[in-house]
């Protein structure tokens, strides 16, 4: 339940920090395209079940992402000479998505809120 809820969580920020740079199409952009490889995380860890890595499909699926996002950085740094600050926004938030699936994994405070959250 923590990479939905991480997952969801990132994304959201995403989306609201680019819809509040609409002016600035660049930074829009790049943060719209930062919150759709954030929303590749379900389909890659279905891929990875089907792939019989079950195990390792969270941690899989949480890779993708931080991948595509190193290979848009890249390009920019290539076309541009230079990473664009919205990437590096992008970067923080992605790393709070890979921390916290990271944290809920191990943590007993986690556990508690899901089950509460689940009713459980």
């Amino acid at each position: 339940m923590a990479l939905p809820v991480f997952g969801l969580l990132g994304i959201a920020v995403l989306v609201i920090l680019a819809l509040l740079q609409r002016a600035r199409s660049d930074y829009h952009r790049r943060l719209m395209l930062a919150g759709f490889f954030c929303m590749t995380s379900p389909a890659v860890g279905r891929l990875a079940i089907m792939a019989g890595q079950a195990e390792a499909g969270t941690w899989i699926s949480l890779a993708v992402p931080d991948l595509l996002l190193s290979v848009a950085m890249g390009y920019d740094r290539v076309v541009h000479g230079r990473f664009h600050p919205a990437y590096l926004w992008s970067v923080g938030v992605l790393l709070f998505i890979d921390f916290g699936v990271a944290w809920g994994y191990s943590s007993s405070h986690w556990l508690a809120f899901a089950r509460w959250l689940t009713g459980g």
